[in-house]
């Protein structure tokens, strides 16, 4: 049977990625087979750190059960805060949270300070996710990591469901080369230093070409660029 269904996106204005397409993938896939999908996307605000509590509000008091008089079958979110909405057949499929105040916290990826008025807002959103995640009638994740940081931080169970490349009909499996493909964005959070550093070290020479673009490009191209002769 067809049903009406939003998906629930956090959006950071002029940024797309990962998240972003996996939506769009999502929507797509669901409409080809005969249900009526759109987005709902809000914008969210993390800096200062105070603000991750408006836009946590924000999609809390959202009501999305009926739209223009007819119902909503159900809502699925994606990463935090989409999943504070309220609805009775909320579904999840977590992207992420917001790693900053779990995995990331007490380290530079991190924009919370050992100070009692940002402590509170971190306590807030432990809060905030185990009720707007434990609402949910089922919880999948994107990764068996995401599964694990949502136990043992929130102490929830979930399904991991790897999501398809959105090119994955220009695929094929062919030899492989002499270098290390990241197709990753180019953000300080992917971590890309530790890919750069291994390179450095291996015993015969390697290379990494980068697919993706972003805003830690210069500083990486600053920092890891070869010495011209």
């Amino acid at each position: 049977m067809a049903k009406r269904i939003l998906i629930c996106a956090t959006q950071v204005p002029f940024v797309r990625g990962g998240a972003e397409y996996l939506v769009d993938g999502l929507r797509d896939a669901l409409r080809a087979r005969g249900h009526t999908v759109d987005v709902v996307s809000l914008p969210f605000a993390w800096h200062p750190v105070e603000r991750i509590l408006e836009s946590a509000l924000a999609w809390r008091m959202l009501d999305i059960t009926t739209v223009n008089g007819e119902a909503v079958d159900q809502v699925i979110c994606t990463k935090f805060p989409s999943y504070l909405i309220r609805h009775p057949r909320k579904v999840v499929w977590l992207v992420h949270q917001h790693r900053q105040a779990y995995d990331w916290y007490g380290t530079p990826l991190s924009d919370f300070a050992n100070v009692a008025e940002q402590r509170a807002v971190r306590d807030a959103i432990f809060r905030m996710d185990e009720r707007g995640l434990g609402e949910a009638t089922a919880r999948f994740t994107i990764s068996q990591n995401v599964s694990r940081r949502l136990h043992h931080f929130n102490g929830l169970d979930s399904t991991p469901i790897y999501p398809p490349s959105r090119y994955a009909a220009q695929l094929y499996v062919g030899p492989y080369g002499d270098y290390i493909l990241s197709s990753a964005r180019l953000d300080r959070a992917k971590r890309l230093d530790l890919l750069l550093e291994a390179l450095a070290q291996m015993e015969h020479p390697a290379r990494a070409i980068f697919a993706g673009t972003g805003p830690d490009r210069a500083r990486l191209e600053r920092n890891y660029a070869a010495p011209r002769a």
